[in-house]
Order: structure tokens, then sequence, then C-alpha cells
């Protein structure tokens, strides 16, 4: 397609319309008319790009034929009623309209073909009605062949001409996005318009996404707004339009409302109209790598509502400065009518808000009588300057379309800028912020953005690679987030679920169902936490565990599980499988670990007075756990996890002690106490876990899959050694470790330290003190997004308390800032003798009740349950009442904290604070008669103290009041009146009332599921009264039930009738599964089988019976319903043999079998044999009935009775007896009973040949192991694939050569191999055979693994040749440099091509710091003279300074004035050539430490 002289035209510019392209046309709405199709985009495109034809045609003024052709006639038939008008009379633009298969017009200039983006099911065969050979397309185009159509469709039609068009023009780089052009473009989007298409230009493969200029930014109020919208219609047109204003249209000539107009920052401000509705857009700032523009976008209202958000809008911009108030008003010059956004790429920082004293200047916030702006009056959930944006995207249209409500769905919102530097900091970090500043958001993202980043470069990896490397394809990060609390686990879970569904494109509808009551249960379980770290499947990253399901996981990885040693609990877990071995320990931790109420309730009574009597149990149980078991200093001084009693006394001297030696030895005496008690009890704690996978750790190593990335939130409620433990899963100590939490909420029992604590442990035990100066700085989040700067200075005034009192128990942060203001809390009085509770919530007026209810947002927060319980017994459900402790975690609007000093220990002990008072300037009247001195052992129970109450006043949003009944409060009550951070108010039934806030029914259910979540069943029961969901309340009264029936406080009559009421309510509303556990701890055994036989299954009756091991319930089950065999099974699991036979000659099975059974029975369970003196439980009995079921069989089963009717009476006549037996079984055919004999009396060997003589291989092998026959075990292993027992065998047998066969022919081996090379590597290094070593260490799966193998076991030289052979010199040089070697380092130096003087420079360095005289000692230095004749062969050239040193180095000065003049010159000559390092070295040794040298090594390394 070129011209007569050779040369291609071009007739309009650009890629797109060459002499040949494919122009993809999403295939927009085909209408099928009579087996005819015709598609309106493609028209419209066609014509557009004739138009642009004529234009480029008329400006040239050539002349130009075209052909438009299409395989449909109604679409042909369509073009010629557009073209009508328009070139038919045209001499110098001649245009043909016809169909392909009958087209006769000749050779033309250009050629356009609309395809009509058909596919053939949806009409008849296009290769019918098509020419077959494309070249006749090519024939007909003089100049130019361009081809419409959708390439997806085309592509699924396979052989059809036009597949074989697209393929060529992909190979020719000739195909092309219509929506590429901008022209074509915008056509297709009005035509799409037009036709209501609106679905096809909100998709994510749309131009409107591909040529966005702008971001756009909604937020949560324009979320909630657009769900409101009736018209799917109507919403399409609103995404439509922010689509369309993020690619930087603006609609022209649009009128503004006069609200907007009237607006101080009405340049800042927009206004677009969609169908009566109005989009209220501003113009403000973002920031990635660089400062630019961006439209938000506020809310979606109608007319009337415009004038009140523009005024909330026109107070808010007022606290931006004006600087950038004016980088939002700059403008960039309309293109084409088209806007583009301002960029500042140099620009370093611009401040968004002004100062605090700026805004009082400006009286932003001072409006009316009460001074006080429309801003502030909102609610904090609704303030303008605490809305979340998300940003609009594909994935973000996609799921608000497809019919998400306004509830929070899970789009990532946008990031402050001081979250964005913590989320994209790429060393470990430790990230610190008070209640209600992002902590978890900033750590959730953060595994997010590495989860993409590792998304996105192994996508780009595997572009290069073959793509049938399938190994290559399943590479996946391994990331682990640990939180201790299972709420905020599955909070996390469900959050990165629906990221990772928005980022794939997915739809979040889908599962975007509100949260059930009934499906909570099941959310809490651990189904799908695999039970170790061993090989986990891809999809179980990224890890999102508990920090007990972290601990129960590590004790399934490594060796033999800790819970081996409990009998029950060792037994039951090891006959589990996958996640139900998780599921079963966590239930029976429940029961047997020692927390701190159990600690109070069980233990501290029993304690010796003497000891307990000045001590709270707060600080025994903290010190325990904290120190004396999970210390940072314990695992350096006490292998075992414990530290010993002259160490925990010593540490009174520390700085951080506030308990003096006295104290220290009666809380060791009460600490070894406590540890005999809960031995005697079978009982354990998370301590002592703990410190057992240590030292298991230590020994035997981790063998789980590596971690890449771990995240511990909430970390302040971990001990040092817990947090220790995540040292073993992850070795990217540099970047793979973010640490998060407020050491200001650590109000968990037994746990105690500060952040700067976890920095110490860090560097210690991750970097091992290696990498000074590389520990990351601590990252603290100090924009507060829950509530107001009101409750903020008022929790500061705690902080500053406990940063005073305790500084090293409290990290000392800058003050949290919020962006709004709002009302101060209040101090509420009352009358003398009135309570403030009857107070609000019942009093008497008129001779009637009235009573006032508190709503779903708000809570009163009291100290301990037995407060709670009188509260409650007053109020009834008129309010929801927590516990401090109960309510970490929760937020709510308005909470009242009720009588916490009055009920502190701490009491008359609060006027410590008026010491406070006078030393900061702020003296009162009673603090000079009523303050007392601190003294750190007197007043150390202040701190949990003050924790405490940070903790309760964090938990409100908007507003707190605080009531007390006595006058303990007055110091503090004093402290903050004086520095005007509340407000005194009388209680009134006036200001009752205002207190109250009424909430809807979804309100009420929806605080009901988040408590329930907390475990905390009464008060959720509660709100699901309020919400009138009786179902869902009766479910939390069960639950209630149940967990006070678990609790300790109930006695066994109690506890029996608070599981059967359980039961009762689990059964009335049909959860016959949590019924049935009901009547099985009740032992109610004949109603659980009643609720087991209402459940959905035979599956699931099995699951459960099995899980409570009700065997003899279950093969009463099996038998009902026939299947024998299943029942016998079960009662082999027992074992019970009488059961096992009878169920054999019942179901018509073996005969012979039941007998032998029973006889087997009695042998293996003989008295002598199992060590007791009690015989077998009914041996004669069993006996009796072996021999009536098998009389046929007289001769065999008489000796076999004789000889289990005489027991022998010594170990010796025990082994005779089971030879005996083995010999009988064996004649009779019974060989796998005989085998089992053998085994009985250790007879491994033999026992092994017979498994092998039945091909019972897996059994053979154990055996053979057993018998320390390793390669007959082996080859059994092998035989069964049994990859892992064979390579042990092999290992333990020493036969890594023959294992290393085995690898050879099987491959992967689902990587046991792994353990298998380091195990062999280590058996080598042993003995010395270096060459077999380095044979198993090359096998390691990395390089990284190699090199820290190779280092540990300090085999350099070996290291050496792996670093050389691999190319990297500079490596090998670093491990010469650790041996020392200078002539290998110099050596390696000239091989890699490094500077040849600094390799002489080093050997020369190493003889004068070796030299005999400096180092005071007779021997000379070895191989100085060889090291000097290295140096002078490198460095011939050098003779100036290279002899010069030599000449000094050779005859070393034996004074030390000369010694120092050497090593001056040495540095003097070292500077002249460079070497500045050298020559700071020269200087230390020649002055030994001298200040001033010191000074001049600075300056140089400065230098």
């Amino acid at each position: 397609m070129e011209s007569s002289n050779g040369r291609r035209k071009c007739f309009i510019p650009g890629a797109m319309f060459g002499s040949f392209s494919f122009i993809n046309v999403l295939s927009g709405n085909k209408e099928l008319l009579d087996d005819d199709m015709k598609n309106m985009v493609e028209v419209a495109v066609t014509l557009k790009i004739l138009q642009l034809l004529y234009k480029e045609c008329a400006s040239s003024k050539q002349k130009i034929s075209i052909a438009v052709l299409s395989p449909f006639p109604a679409q042909i038939h369509c073009m010629q009623q557009k073209l009508e008008n328009g070139y038919q009379n045209d001499k110098f633009f001649k245009v043909t309209v016809g169909c392909t298969h009958d087209y006769e017009g000749g050779e033309v200039d250009v050629v356009i073909i609309s395809t009509v983006g058909v596919n053939g099911d949806e009409c008849f065969d296009l290769n019918t009605s098509t020419p077959q050979d494309s070249n006749v397309y090519f024939k007909w185009a003089r100049y130019c062949l361009w081809i419409l159509g959708d390439e997806k469709v085309q592509l699924n039609r396979s052989g059809s001409i036009w597949e074989s068009l697209i393929l060529e023009a992909k190979a020719r780089q000739c195909f092309f996005h219509a929506e590429e052009h901008k022209d074509l473009a915008k056509v297709i989007v009005e035509v799409k318009k037009d036709l209501h298409l609106l679905d096809e230009l909100l998709c994510g493969d749309t131009t409107l996404f591909r040529s966005t200029t702008w971001k756009v930014l909604f937020s949560s109020n324009f979320r909630s707004s657009f769900s409101k919208i009736e018209s799917w219609e109507t919403k399409k047109l609103v995404l439509l339009m922010l689509l369309k204003l993020s690619t930087g249209w603006r609609p022209k000539g649009s009128s503004t409302a006069a609200s907007v107009a009237q607006s101080r920052y009405s340049e800042l401000m927009k206004e677009f109209k969609v169908r009566g509705l109005h989009l209220i857009c501003t113009i403000d700032i973002g920031k990635e790598t660089y400062y630019t523009q961006v439209l938000k976008v506020w809310d979606i209202l109608p007319f009337h509502m415009i004038a009140e958000l523009v005024e909330r809008l026109d107070g808010f911009i007022g606290m931006y400065t004006q600087k950038y108030i004016d980088c939002c008003k700059a403008r960039c010059s309309a293109q084409r009518g088209v806007e583009f956004p301002m960029k500042w790429p140099g620009m370093s920082t611009i401040s968004r808000y002004k100062s605090q004293a700026n805004r009082c200047d400006d009286g932003m916030f001072m409006d009316g009588a009460n001074g006080n702006r429309f801003v502030e009056n909102v609610n904090v959930r609704e303030s303008l300057m605490l809305m979340k944006f998300y940003s609009l995207s594909s994935g973000a249209v996609n799921n608000i379309i497809s019919g998400c409500d306004g509830e929070a769905i899970g789009l990532p919102f946008e990031l402050t800028e001081q979250e964005k530097d913590v989320v994209s900091f790429e060393k470990s970090s430790f990230i610190l912020g008070r209640s209600g500043t992002g902590k978890t958001t900033v750590l959730t993202m953060k595994l997010f953005q590495n989860e993409q980043l590792h998304h996105l470069a192994c996508e780009g990896f595997h572009e290069t690679i073959d793509q049938t490397n399938e190994k290559v394809k399943k590479d996946v990060l391994h990331q682990l987030y640990v939180t201790l609390s299972p709420k905020l686990c599955y909070a996390v879970r469900q959050q990165l679920d629906q990221w990772k569904r928005l980022a794939c494109g997915g739809n979040l509808s889908a599962q975007r169902s509100s949260v059930s009551i009934h499906d909570i249960d099941k959310m809490m379980m651990s189904d799908d936490i695999p039970d170790h770290f061993v090989h986990l499947p891809h999809d179980a990253y990224p890890l999102i565990i508990t920090f007990h399901k972290f601990l129960l996981m590590l004790d399934g990885t490594v060796g033999v599980s800790y819970f081996e040693r409990f009998p029950y609990v060792g037994k039951q877990s090891r006959n589990k499988t996958s996640t139900s071995r998780l599921d079963f320990l966590e239930q029976n931790i429940m029961s047997m670990d020692v927390t701190y109420e159990k600690f109070c309730s069980r233990y501290w009574p029993h304690f010796n007075e003497k000891l307990t009597k000045n001590l709270d149990p707060s600080t025994v149980y903290t010190e325990i756990m904290s120190v004396i078991k999970g210390g940072l200093t314990t695992g350096d001084q006490a292998p075992n996890g414990i530290l010993p009693r002259e160490d925990y006394v010593a540490l009174c001297d520390g700085r951080t002690s506030i308990l003096d030696a006295q104290k220290r030895l009666i809380i060791y005496a009460i600490f070894l106490q406590y540890e005999k008690k809960k031995t005697e009890e079978g009982f354990f704690d998370l301590a002592d876990l703990v410190n057992d996978l240590h030292q298991r750790l230590e020994v035997e190593g981790y063998n789980g899959d590596p971690i890449d990335y771990v995240y511990i939130d909430e970390v302040q409620d971990l001990s040092m050694r817990q947090i220790a433990l995540f040292k073993y899963v992850c070795t990217n100590v540099h970047e793979g470790f973010a640490f998060c939490g407020d050491t200001a909420q650590a109000i968990a029992k037994g746990i105690g330290f500060r952040f700067e604590d976890i920095r110490c442990l860090f560097f210690r035990m991750f970097l091992f003190g290696a990498e000074k100066g590389q520990i990351s700085k601590i990252f603290q989040l100090s924009d507060n997004f829950r509530t107001h700067t009101g409750v903020l200075n008022l929790a500061q005034s705690v902080i500053d308390l406990l940063c005073h009192f305790f500084p090293l128990f409290v990290d000392h942060l800058s003050p949290e800032t919020s962006r709004i203001h709002g009302e101060l809390p209040i101090l509420l009085e009352t009358d003398r003798g009135n309570d403030a509770v009857k107070t609000i919530f019942g009093r008497n007026g008129d001779g009637c009740q009235q009573f006032i209810e508190f709503g779903a947002e708000q809570a009163i927060l009291v100290r301990d349950e037995c407060l709670k319980e009188k509260i409650v017994n007053i109020i009834g459900n008129k309010s929801i009442v927590l516990t401090i402790m109960e309510s970490k975690g929760l937020e709510f609007q308005d909470v009242l904290l009720y009588d916490f000093f009055s009920t502190s220990s701490f009491s008359n002990e609060w006027r410590i604070i008026y010491e406070y008072m006078k030393e900061k300037g702020h003296p009162s009247l009673a603090s000079t008669a009523l303050s007392s001195s601190f003294n750190m052992e007197k007043h150390n129970v202040l701190c949990s103290e003050l924790k405490q109450l940070y903790v309760a006043i964090t938990r409100t949003r908007q507003r707190l009041w605080i009531c007390e009944t006595t006058g303990f409060s007055q110091p503090i009550y004093d402290y903050w009146k004086k520095l005007s951070l509340v407000e005194v108010r009388r209680l009134s039934d006036s200001f009752a009332d205002k207190m109250q806030i009424l909430s809807s029914k979804d309100e009420w259910k929806s605080r009901g599921v988040k408590l329930f979540c907390e475990k905390n069943y009464n008060m959720a029961q509660v709100c699901f009264l309020k919400a009138a969901d009786k179902n869902s309340a009766r479910l939390a009264e069960a639950y209630h039930l149940r967990a006070l029936a678990d609790g300790p406080r109930a006695s066994q009559l109690e506890r029996k009738k608070l599981f059967k009421d359980a039961a009762m309510l689990f059964r009335e509303i049909g959860k016959t599964e949590l019924a049935a556990e009901c009547f099985y701890e009740m032992e109610d055994f004949k109603s659980m089988m009643a609720c087991v036989g209402s459940f959905c299954s035979k599956h699931e009756m099995r699951s459960f019976l099995t899980k409570k091991r009700c065997l003899a319930e279950l093969i009463l089950l099996e038998i009902e319903w026939g299947n024998f065999e299943e029942a016998v099974n079960v009662a082999r699991r027992k074992p019970d043999p009488v059961v096992e036979a009878y169920l054999l000659r019942m179901g018509g099975l073996c005969k012979e079998d039941s007998s032998l059974i029973i006889l087997w029975h009695v042998l293996s369970y003989s008295a002598i044999f199992q060590g007791t003196d009690e015989p077998v439980a009914q041996k004669n009995e069993l006996l009796t009935k072996a021999v009536s079921i098998a009389k046929s069989d007289y001769d065999v089963f008489c000796q076999l009775s004789a000889i289990a009717k005489s027991p022998p009476t010594s170990k010796f006549e025990s082994k005779k007896l089971f030879k005996d037996a083995a010999k009988l079984f064996r004649e009779i055919g019974k060989n796998e009973l005989a085998a089992e004999c053998y085994y009985k009396i250790e007879d491994y060997r033999t026992a092994g040949d017979i498994y092998w003589s039945e091909l019972m291989l897996e059994k053979a092998g154990d055996c053979f192991a057993l018998a320390k026959c390793y390669v007959l075990a082996a080859e059994a292993y092998d035989k069964v694939g049994d990859f892992a027992k064979c390579l042990d065998t092999c290992a333990d047998g020493k036969l890594f050569e023959m294992g290393f066969q085995f690898i050879g022919r099987w491959g992967e081996c689902g990587g046991s191999e792994l353990k298998f090379f380091d195990k062999g590597a280590c058996y080598y290094h042993g003995v010395k055979d270096f060459r077999n070593m380095m044979k198993f260490v090359r096998s390691f799966r990395s390089k990284d693994e190699m090199r820290s193998f190779l280092t540990k076991k300090r085999c350099l030289a070996e290291l050496i040749l792996l670093e050389i052979e691999w190319g990297h010199f500079e490596e090998a040089v670093n491990v010469a440099r650790q041996k020392p070697d200078p002539v290998v380092e110099a050596y390696l130096l000239c091989m890699g091509g490094f500077w040849k003087e600094y390799s002489s420079l080093i050997i020369l360095w190493h003889v004068l710091l070796n030299s005999p005289i400096f180092q005071n000692v007779d021997e000379r230095m070895r191989m100085k003279n060889e090291l000097l004749a290295k140096a002078v062969s490198i460095a011939r050239n050098d003779s100036d300074v290279l002899y010069h040193v030599c000449a000094i180095a050779g005859s070393l000065p034996a004074s030390q004035l000369e010694r120092e003049k050497l090593f001056k010159d040495a540095a003097n000559l070292f500077s002249t050539r460079g070497k500045n390092e050298l020559a700071a070295l020269a200087l230390v040794f020649s002055i030994r430490y001298d200040l001033d040298a010191l000074r001049t090594i600075w300056s140089i390394t400065i230098t």
C-alpha cells in the first residue's frame, strides 16, 4: 500500500491511521434485525473518521476515494442514511458504502471495514458472507486499510478471518484502541450515553479510566447520599459525571447556586448538576511523590441542602493557610477544552492548616451569641474535618454501582501524609500512637501494599520467563499479622479480603450483606487457620491470626508439642488432624491456662497471708509474667526461661525498679508457691508455653515456612519473652518487622514495658547488637480521628502525670492533635446523699415515674465487675454498662465514667497529684495542706490507675461525663479545673434529659453485634432487646449462661443449672449443636443425643460425637444406620474388644477375627507386660467370650486361653508368652497379629520382616527404624513414598549419600529435603569432611542460606570459594576480612579488578597493626616476611610509598617514641594516597585514644 513513487501516504496524523490498522472498538449495543446486525458505536466511530479525513484533505486540497464496508446489510443501510446528505456530491472526497462479500468498486485510497463486533453465536456464521482471503482487502486499499471491531469477540471465534487480521495487526504493531484517540473517545462516550450504554462506560476497560488527568476523591457522605438515590439510571449518570470530570472535562455555561457563588471561597468550589441533584466539589491538594491538585467530591444533594453544606465548607476551608488556598486557586491553561491539575514537583512541603493561634485570631470558630461557628456544633462522626475520602477507580465504581449500600464497604480510604510516611517506610519500624490515631489502619495498609508490590514484581518477572514454569508462578509473599484480639483479627482479615477483591476487579457486594449474629461464632472460629507453619498452602497467606493461635501453630511446628506432658490433652491432640487439633487445644487452653482472673480467684487466697499482706495481686502477677518468666533479661541469664532468685532481687538496683530487695524476695517466694500449686493441679500459664518454645527453637531450630514480613498489632499486650519468639520465624530483620501499639493502653494484667524496651529487645535479640545505627526510629501517629480536642486535652493531662511519676514506664510522645474542637468533659455534681445513676435513670416527678435511657452509642464505664453488677441491678437495661477492660477496643458517642476514683484501691493517695501541681506551678488551696511526697514503692499502683483512666477517657468520641460518690477524686478534679480542662455542672432533671440520645433499631443491633464479638453477651442481649431482635437476644442470653457456667464462681450445682438453661435456649432457637455441647458438659447424654439426632447430616453427628469422645453413643448410631464396619472402627478407637468382636459377628464379618481380637486384647494388656499389679479388667469374661465365639478352632484358642489364663511372673516369661502367641498366629495365617506380638517384645526386626512380607511397608519401615536397620527402613519408606520419614531415617542412620540419591530420583519432596540437606551439611562439618559438606550446602534453597550456614560454622575458606564461583568478589573480600587473611583479601581485590594499591596497603596495615612491639609480645608476627613480599609484588609501581612503609615494617622500632613516629609516618603516607580510613586507624594506634587524634580522625571520616 504505497504510492506510485514508492512512498506511503498519511491522511490523518498519528500511528493509528497508518497503512494498516485494526482499531479496537468495545462492542456496544448490537441490534439483531431479522438475522442481521448493526452496531451504532462503530457507525459513530466510522463517521468521525470520515470527518477527520475530510478536514485533513480539505486543508491539503487533495482528492481521496474511500470505501466503507461491512458484512452486515443493516450496518451498511445505517451508514448510508447517516451519509445521505454528507459527501455524495463532493468531487474531491468520494465515499462508497458497500458489503464486503459483493464489493465491486475497485481500488480506492482508503478502505474502512466495520465488522460490527459480533460473535457468530449471536447471528449466522460470518465466514459465509465474508471473503476468506484477507489479501482481497489489501488489494482494494491503495494506501490505507482500517478495520473496526471488538477484539475480544473476534478472538473468541477461532479460525475466523478477523482473528488472523487481529493477530497480524498485533505482530506488525498496528493494533490500536479507539479510545486512545481523543476525538474517537469523545464520540464513543457521547453515543453510548445516548444509547443508554452506561454500564459499558463505567466498566474498567473504558477510556474514561484510561484518560484520567485529575485524581477524584469522594467522601463517605457522598457514598451515603448516593445509596439513597432510587433511580439506577441517575446513579449511573452521577458516576459518569465523576469519570468525565476526572478526564479534565468541565461543562460549559452551567449556572451556579447562589450560595456557592457567594461563598468566600467560590473559586475553590465547584457545582455540577445531574438530573435535579447537585454535586458539590472543591479543589484541594494531594501528595503522592509530589504535590498536585485533586478534586474532592463532598456530597450530592438536592438544591435546598446546598447552602448548609457550603456554609460548613466555608468554615472548614477557613482553617487552610493562605499559601494552601492560593495553590488550590491556581489554574493551568485549558487545552482543547480540558482542564489540567497544577503540579509542584519541587515543593518540599505545603502547610495545610493554620496554627492554633492564627485560628483564634481569625475568629473562624466565633459566631452567634455562643461564639461558636456552625462547623463546630456537628457530631464528631459527621465532622468535615474527620471525613474519610476514597479514590475514584474502576474497582470503586464497580462496587458502588453493583448494589452496595451506604454502609462502610472495603474501599481503602486516603491516608494522611503522616500515615503515608509510615506505610512507605521500607525498614523495620516501630509505630506508636495513642488511642484513635489509626495504628491498625496503617499496619493493615502496609501489609496490603507489600502484597501488591510483590504481586506486581512477580507479574513483571513472569513476563520474562517461560510461561510453563509452574514453580515460579507459585511464588508467594509470606506475611504474618498477629494481634491478641480475635475481633481485631477478624476485622483485618475481612478488610484485606475486600481490598484484594477490589484490586482484582472483584465485586464486594456479593459478600456485602449485614453481619448476622448467628454467623458470628463461625466467623471467630479457626477453620481456615493451619495447625503449623510447615508448607502452608499459598492461599493461607497473608496469615492473620491471634497470638494464641500463633503459639499453638509454633508448638505444632517445632519438635514434640508442649502439651504432650498433659496426658489427656496430648493424647487427644495427637488424634486430631489439620485445624481440628488447633481448635481442640484452644478449647483446653481456656480451662488449663492460668489467667489473671484465675490467679486471683484460685491461687492468691491460698498463698501465705504474711507474704501477700502488703502486696497487690496485679503487681505480683505482672512481676511473675513480665519479669521472672517473661522479661528481657530472662533469656540471657536463665536458659530455662525462669530468672534465678539472686538475679531477680538484683534488679532492685536498676533505674526502672519500683520494688526494693525485700519486696522482691517476698514476690519470688510467692512465685515458688504458685509454681508448685500450678504443677500439682496440672495447669500451666502462657509463660510456660513461651519458654518451652524458646528452648525447643534454640535446640532444634525453626523448620516452618520462612516469614518475609511480620506485623504485630497491640504489641503492648505482649511480654518481652513473647515478642522475642518472632525472631525465629522471620530472618528479614532489617525490613521485615512492624511493631505497633500504645503503652499507655497497656492495662492487660501481667504485662508492663515501654516501646523503648521493645527497641532494646529488637537490637539485642533480633539484630544481635551487630547493626548499631541501623535500628529504626519510632514513628508517632499524632493525628487523632476518633474524638475532639476537649477529650484529647484531658487524656493528655493523664499522660503528663504518667510521664512525671513513671518516666520509665511510659513512652514520651508529642501531644495528639485533632482537627476539630469540642465541648469540655463535664464533672457531674449531685446533691449530698443522691446517687447520680438513680438521678439520671429513674426519678419521681408529679407522682409518676420518669425514665431516661441511654442510646446504642452511649455507655457507662466502671472499674470492675462488682460495681457493674450493682449498677445493672439499679437501672436494668436502660444503658450499656461495661468495665474499663471490657471497653478496650470499643468506642462510643458519649461515655459516663462512674465512681472510678471512689472504687480505687489508691483511695486517699490521689493526693500525690498536689505535689505535681506545685512542681508545675499550679498550686491550689488544698495542695498545701493535703499533698504528700511521692514514693515509688508506695505509689506504684498509680501507674496502673492512670493507664486505666486514660483508656476510659479515650473511649468517647463526643461527650464525657465523670461522676463520683466520694471525695477521693478531689485532687485530680482540682488538677483538671486548674488547667481549665473540664466544666463542672450540677446534675439536674433538665441536664439528665439532654444527656439522652435515642437510637434506631439498626443502631442497637449493630452495637449488639460488636459486643457479642467481644464476648460481652449480657450487654449484647440488652442491645438486641432494644432492637426488637428476639432471636439474637435469646442467643446472646444462652451464650451468657454458658459463660457463667464455665466461670470460676459457679458451684457444681449452679453450673449444671446454668448449662441446662443455656441448652434449652439454644435448642429453642435451632442451635442444636450448641445445645448438645451444654448437655454434654452437664453429662446429660440422653438429652445430648436428642439434639445430635436433629443435626443436618450424619457427618455433623459423627464429627460432634468424635470431638466429644462419646464413642459409645456413636457406635449405637452407626448400628442404627447399619454401618457395622464404621461401628467396628469406633470400637477399635475406644478400645473395646468385646464390643468390637460383637459388632464383627453382628455385621456378618469374620467370626474368627472377632475371637482373636479379644484374645489379643488379653495378651497385650497383661498385668506383667503393663508393669502393674492389677490384672486386665474383665479378663476371665473376655476369655470366656472368645472361646464361645470360635469353638471350631478349639486347638488354637485353647492354647492361647491357657497362656492368657496363667500370666507369667517375670519379664522373661512375658516375652516367651508373646513369642508363643506369635507362632500360633503365624500358623493360622494371622501375620499382622503375629507382627504385633513381636513388636510388643521389642523384636522389631522380625516384626518388620513380617510387615514387609504382608506389604504393610509403612509399618515395616517403622519397625526397621526402631531396630536401627536404617537401610531397610529407608527402602520401605521409599516404596510407599513417605519422603519425610525416609529422609529422617537416612539422617538418623548417617546414610546421607543414600538420601541424596533418593532426592535426585524424587525431585522435590515437599520441603523435607531442605531439613535433610541441613542435617547432612552439619554431619559432614562435624567429621571434617568439607568436600561432602559443600555438596549438601550447594543444595540449599538460596545463596543467603548457604552464606548463613558457612558463616555460622566459620567455614570462611569454603564461603570465599563460593563467592568467587558466583563472581561476587566484593562479598569474598568481606569474608576474607572476617578471617582475617590480608593476603587472600588482597588477592581477591586484584582478582576482582579492584584497586591494586588498596590491596597492598591492606597487607602493610596488617603487618603494622600486628607488630610484636605494638602487641607487647616477644613472638614475631606469623608470616610477616611473606606478607611484606606479597605487598611489594602487588604494587611494584608504588615505590615511593610502599617501599618506604615496607622498610619501616621490616625493622620495627623498639621504643615508644619510635613506634609513635612509625605510625604517624604511615598515617601521612596513607593519607597522601587517599586512604583516609587507614590513616585514621594509624593515628588511633599511634596516640592510643588521644582526644585530639580522635577529632582528627572524625574530620578525616567526614571528609
